[in-house]
């Protein structure tokens, strides 16, 4: 809207009776603690938030921040308020992709006046889900939108003038998206429960205001009006003509004459709407079907491999590896915890902070705790890094984050959610480092096995365990697009070729099952067999060599990643 914060000031009598009818109806709804922190979004010149929210609030808050997007409104108000320590002023879009890290679940309630009904439909996910990172679980959000109002119609009809249309564009990406709808509420209903909030009140207020003369209302119409600073100086009578001409057309504007003046009554309807964050936001663990075995002892005594090539990727690439102070890391695919603890762990900065582990699999996340249990540093925790929502509290957490041979368990339609959730989790200027397993004789071992007729009951999903960049000519192509698409800068994408020679059948057995996602759907007397059949294919394999006639030397392909957050 408008940005001239001395005008909006003078003249914005609607805004503050319409609030304050609306606050003394419905406050009541809203749930205050003690010393509550408040927001007010779309703050514009703070009069709103100094002269009617803040008599509604418990008089012991302890602190209220207006937020607005013009430097303008920010910075009049500040002056306006400057001799109240409680007050303070920032300027912030809400529709950002990124809030302020400082105020992530620093709320305690939130209220919005006439702000959202500026912001376009495509951008209100954003905005509201913006609403619940900075409330704290169990907090209350307030929102009044003005849904139909003559302004709106009067924009558009002159953008569809020759005259105007060139000052006058976009209408209906600036104005109300409400206006245009027949019932508003459920729209917004949706809107808010699909940021996650529990909805107490959405409703549609009918309200009125009377301007006392022509002149008083011309100046209102002008502050909110974000058209009006494109007009060229030696057009603006002749647009506030044909504006008022609009206007005194409109069927829902009632003119009254009295002594001269014209005095104008103007109808409009608001949504009202009322929220809450729900009090525990669980870890998102959406589908614990664990796709490798989660046998944490099996897979703990057999994991060489995997702690190997990690060793090696790391100290191979370590001058890709940057961090920062104080640094707080996570690893995703965590597994045991052994490789978190005894390759990752000891290569982070002595003045680490915190080093977490996520696993999808409650038995090694259980299993890690217990082993890691004299690491003061270290914590596991169940998660699916494919998750629809990450857990709020972890939102823009850590400054690096490590995950090896996990994302090679994603399949295709996950992907670019996965990779979206480790863009969140990361603080700006925080830096990503993962290895995938791209080609290997292990995935080529399960897809023949589930394609022998006793064993296609148990494994007809197989496809869904093979790494996307199995078989790909140039898998680091198809990864980077992954990388960047989500929003990340990629500072390295590379495919190691890579060898592992196991000491015996034995040992390769028993590796092979650590990782097998099929083998706990077998009865005993199955193993065996199951046994028999996939060693068949183990011999038989190009990548496979049998060396001294009892050890297994296979190569394979991994994927190096290194990409940060702007």
């Amino acid at each position: 809207m408008n940005d001239n914060a001395k005008l909006y000031s003078s003249v914005g009598q609607l805004q503050k009776q319409g609030i304050a009818e609306t606050l003394q109806k419905y406050i009541k709804l809203v749930r205050f603690k003690d010393k509550i922190k408040v927001l007010d979004v779309g703050c514009a010149d703070g009069g709103l938030t100094s002269e009617i929210l803040v008599p509604n609030l418990p008089p012991d808050f302890d602190e209220i921040i207006g937020m607005d997007i013009s430097p303008k409104m920010v910075t009049y108000a500040r002056e306006k308020l400057k001799a109240n320590a409680k007050f303070s002023f920032v300027q912030f879009d809400i529709t950002s992709e990124q809030i302020p890290e400082k105020f992530y679940e620093y709320f305690d309630n939130i209220f919005s006046f006439y702000s959202f009904n500026w912001i376009s439909e495509h951008k209100h996910p954003q905005a509201l889900k913006n609403l619940y990172k900075m409330l704290k679980p169990g907090g209350y959000i307030f929102l009044v939108i003005i849904s139909t109002s003559q302004v709106f119609d009067v924009y558009e009809t002159m953008s569809q003038s020759e005259k105007w249309a060139p000052f006058v564009k976009n209408v209906r990406e600036t104005v109300s998206l409400y206006h245009f709808i027949d019932q508003p509420q459920p729209k917004l209903n949706n809107f808010l429960k699909s940021a996650g909030f529990d909805c107490h009140l959405c409703t549609l207020e009918e309200k009125c205001y009377t301007f006392e003369n022509l002149a008083h209302f011309w100046e209102w119409a002008v502050s909110i009006n974000p058209f009006y600073k494109k007009i060229p100086e030696n057009k603006l009578q002749s647009y506030q003509e044909d504006y008022l001409n609009e206007f005194r057309k409109h069927k829902n504007v009632f003119i009254e004459v009295s002594n001269r003046e014209e005095k104008i009554r103007k109808p409009y309807t608001t949504l009202v709407a009322c929220a809450s964050k729900p009090e525990e936001v669980q870890a998102f663990v959406q589908d614990l079907v664990v796709k490798m075995n989660d046998n944490a002892e099996l897979y703990s005594d057999f994991g060489d491999l995997q702690r190997r090539d990690a060793d090696y990727i790391l100290k191979k690439y370590s001058n890709y590896l940057k961090f920062g102070k104080n640094a707080k890391v996570l690893d995703i695919g965590t597994a045991d915890g052994t490789l978190t603890s005894q390759i990752l762990f000891p290569k982070l900065p002595q003045d680490l902070e915190k080093l977490i582990g996520f696993d999808i699999a409650e038995n090694m996340v259980n299993y890690a705790k217990k082993k890691c249990q004299d690491l003061p540093k270290l914590d596991f925790v169940q998660m699916d890094i494919t998750c629809e929502k990450i857990p709020l509290k972890y939102y823009q957490s850590f400054d690096n984050i490590f995950s090896f041979y996990c994302l090679n368990w994603v399949p295709e339609e996950s992907f670019p959610q996965t990779m979206k959730n480790i863009y969140d989790l990361l603080k700006p200027g925080g830096q990503a480092f993962i290895t995938i397993v791209g080609n290997s004789p292990l995935f080529d071992f399960l897809k023949r096995t589930s394609l022998k007729e006793k064993w296609a009951p148990i494994m007809s999903n197989v496809d869904q365990y093979l790494s996307i960049f199995h078989k790909l000519e140039h898998p680091e192509v198809k990864l980077e697009k992954f990388v960047t698409d989500a929003g990340f800068e990629s500072k390295l994408c590379t495919v190691e070729h890579l060898s592992y020679v196991f000491p015996n059948f034995t040992y390769w057995w028993d590796w092979a099952m650590s990782i097998n996602p099929f083998i706990k759907n077998l009865s005993e007397n199955e193993i065996d067999l199951y046994r028999e059949d996939y060693m068949k294919e183990v011999k038989r394999h190009k990548s496979v060599t049998i060396q001294d006639g009892e050890k297994i030397a296979i190569v394979y392909t991994i994927l190096v990643v290194c990409a940060s957050k702007p």
